[in-house]
């Protein structure tokens, strides 16, 4: 099923990768020479939870990467055998691959709603990829808020 509105709400078409597991829709604007940001959203909403906030991220300097997480919009699985699951361990490996896949090093990760925020919390995994986790509190009008003051901190850091 496409989602064209999704596209031109996030301002950039839709781009794909495969992970051993899935066929990644993902959403990705701002220069590639910069930090990348991963942004995860949560249930019940998708990439497009993050059409206002990525190009203002894109605008100071970062690169940010807006997977679908599994079941959500154009992100499939690659085998018919594979386990359907949603649980926050399955999630976190997913957000692992992509990470690998894309060649990203030393991003950070922000969600808010669950799912978004079990992955998030798998610090100890992560660190050992090098992955820096930062937790986003939950309300979608206050998301930019809390993007910009945590931006503000770990960029002291």
């Amino acid at each position: 099923m496409s989602n064209s509105k999704g596209c031109e709400n996030m301002g950039r078409p839709v781009s794909f990768v495969e992970t051993p597991l899935l066929r990644f829709a993902y959403h990705v604007t701002g220069s590639p020479s910069g930090r990348p940001v991963v942004l995860l959203h949560g249930f019940p909403y998708d990439a497009r939870s993050y059409g206002e906030v990525s190009p203002l991220l894109a605008a100071d300097g970062f690169q940010v990467i807006v997977p679908y997480l599994r079941g959500y919009g154009e992100t499939t699985f690659l085998h018919a055998a594979t386990f359907r699951s949603g649980e926050q361990a399955a999630l976190g490996q997913d957000l692992l691959d992509l990470v690998g896949r894309l060649g990203l090093e030393r991003p950070i990760v922000g969600g808010y709603v669950l799912p978004s925020t079990g992955p998030v919390g798998l610090t100890r995994r992560w660190r050992l990829a090098g992955i820096r986790p930062a937790a986003l509190a939950g309300q979608r009008a206050s998301k930019l808020w809390y993007l910009k003051t945590w931006r503000r901190r770990s960029c002291r850091r």
